[in-house]
């Protein structure tokens, strides 16, 4: 099939212009995506290279240097890349709190299990603030502190 009259050749050239700027933009944005590290692991690398340049400035021993990494390496794998006390600022106070009690729900319930000491927890300020009460009035039974 070829246009034959001018009205067709200009439907079909304005068919293949549409084309080639859709195909143009998919594979910009395919590339932009190649290209474009996240923004979180440029940050870890900068951080790791300004970690290790100081270990060598203080010419710190293989052992040291090894349990610093550890450390950086431990803190990155449970760090989010989110502003998590941003994102709980904006939450009503009875919201922030059910998300903090839910973020630690399993120690809640480790200390609620215990049989002696009685655990009250307050959320206070996106924090746990752990308060010890003592079921016993006139004071512990021996062998046992509150």
């Amino acid at each position: 099939m070829t246009p034959e009259k001018d009205s067709e050749i200009v439907c079909c050239c304005m068919v293949m212009l549409i084309g080639t700027c859709i195909f143009g933009y998919i594979i910009g944005n395919v590339t932009s995506l190649i290209t474009h590290e996240d923004e979180c692991s440029v940050l870890i690398r900068e951080k790791i290279t300004a970690i290790n340049s100081y270990m060598n400035y203080r010419h710190l021993s293989p052992d040291i240097k090894q349990k610093i990494r550890n450390h950086f390496e431990y803190s990155w794998k449970r760090a989010t890349v989110f502003n998590e006390n941003e994102i709980l600022q904006e939450l009503p106070t009875s919201l922030r709190t059910e998300v903090a009690l839910f973020i630690n729900s399993e120690i809640i319930q480790v200390f609620f299990s215990s049989q002696f000491i009685s655990y009250i927890v307050v959320v206070y300020d996106n924090c746990l603030v752990w308060l010890v009460v003592c079921p016993f009035p006139q004071g512990a039974p021996q062998g046992l502190h509150c």
